[in-house]
């Protein structure tokens, strides 16, 4: 077993690309093609453009002689260097004041659920109740400035794109909306309600949703069914509504149900490579590893195992690719499993028991975040007592513990190429560490 995909996918895999034959793409197609035969006007509303051309007065007259010679400027270099992570760097305990907003001003008006930073760490991610909201870093140069997107239904996951030009939100509507944060457009360029997916068909809430083989496929789950979705965002079109999404489409591949269980309560996936394999928390105290190209279950760790947690899981954390930290592709097969017994544990897709189990945070009532450090020495988790615990990864211990919330830290988070660490809490406030 490994989450890397090491073999090539058979022909008949559900993991292979494939053209859209949904009846809204063809209905529009066959509209689009009527109107380019005739002579017509396309009937396009009209869009407003922040230029428009000009017409030509007003415009500076040429000037006829010799021309200026103009120096060669370098073309800019698109694969820039990411710089490496300090892999030397000490524990991550000391707040960075120049970050912090003032008291008279939060970062969210209510509680922060979750927070994940870009893969290019230019950028925050942020979960509020019925809205995410994308700031800008760092806080010292732009004061908290950044791009709310609202929902009308509560907000239960959001993540990032492989190259941050699309976050995904998962709500208790039963929908999935994908958002471009850099659009001038605050709505969402694709919204699919499963009530409505005939494959599905399921009211209720979206509890886990994430980009999934390097942002080909979206994973979620919604009652007790893993769902994957092959979308198409229709962004190359020539049609100026492209922005709002009205080509945009979505359709379920396959849909596995876990008749065990009641509801998934938890679930985790790696977008940054290809990837067969999703792991999902039941319910019933059960971890699946299922496998999307063999469309069976790989691994079942069971709700009697001496290993397994005495609640229902709330998270999972998998190690994404970076480029700033690269590790061995065995590395990607641990994950971490967080639930409300106040415990942690560390687990490996090719054996059958946990490798180790840290505790030292409270955890009791409400799901809390953990990370992996890019550098594979350090574990981050979030606690109820209002404190970051940092927990070393190799032995176990607890190292440090960050105070200074006045609520409960709910999620943390590591920069993917510097010495940061990020920490949000029920109050509104994010707090940013470094060594």
């Amino acid at each position: 077993l490994c989450i890397a995909q090491m073999k090539p996918l058979p022909s008949n895999s559900k993991l292979l690309d494939f053209t859209f034959t949904s009846e809204s793409k063809t209905k529009t197609n066959s509209k689009r093609s009527s109107l380019k035969n005739s002579k017509k006007t396309k009937d396009f509303p009209i869009v407003y453009h922040k230029t428009i051309r000009s017409s030509g007065y007003g415009q500076p007259t040429k000037v006829y002689g010799r021309k200026k010679t103009q120096k060669k400027t370098k073309p800019a270099n698109s694969k820039a260097e990411v710089p490496a992570y300090p892999s030397s760097c000490g524990i991550l305990r000391n707040i960075q004041h120049q970050h912090t907003l003032p008291r008279d001003k939060w970062l969210h008006n209510g509680a922060i659920h979750s927070v994940q930073y870009s893969p290019d760490g230019k950028s925050l991610l942020t979960r509020g109740c019925k809205h995410i909201r994308i700031t800008k870093l760092p806080i010292s140069r732009f004061k908290g400035d950044g791009k709310q997107f609202s929902e009308n239904s509560k907000v239960r996951s959001c993540s990032w794109g492989r190259n941050g030009d699309l976050v995904l939100s998962g709500l208790s509507n039963s929908c999935i909306s994908i958002w471009k944060p850099g659009s001038i457009s605050e709505a969402s360029i694709l919204t699919h309600s499963f009530s409505e997916d005939k494959r599905v068909r399921s009211t209720r809430p979206v509890i886990f949703a994430s980009f999934f083989r390097r942002d080909r496929f979206i994973m979620s789950t919604i009652g007790n069914k893993a769902v994957l979705l092959k979308y198409s965002l229709g962004l190359n079109s020539r049609d100026p509504l492209n922005k709002i999404g009205r080509d945009s489409v979505a359709k379920t591949i396959h849909c596995c149900v876990f008749e065990d269980a009641k509801d998934i309560a938890a679930g985790g996936c790696v977008n940054s490579f290809s990837s067969t394999t999703a792991i999902f928390g039941l319910s019933n105290r059960e971890i699946r590893m299922y496998d999307f190209n063999r469309l069976t279950t790989v691994r079942c760790i069971k709700a009697d195992h001496p290993d397994a947690h005495a609640k229902p899981l709330h998270t999972i954390a998998m190690k994404e690719s970076l480029k700033s930290s690269p590790v061995h592709v065995l590395e990607h097969n641990l994950f971490l499993t967080a639930a409300a017994d106040q415990r942690i544990k560390l687990w490996d897709l090719r054996a059958n028991r946990a490798c180790m189990s840290f505790q030292g945070h409270a955890n009791r009532s409400r799901p809390v975040g953990v990370r992996f450090s890019p550098c594979m020495r350090w574990i981050a988790a979030g606690s109820e007592d209002g404190a970051a615990h940092v927990y070393a990864l190799r032995t176990g211990g607890l190292l440090c513990r960050i105070s200074g919330a006045k609520d409960v830290v709910s999620d943390v988070d590591f920069h993917p190429s510097k010495p940061q660490l990020v920490s949000v809490s029920l109050d509104g406030q994010a707090r940013f560490h470094t060594c």
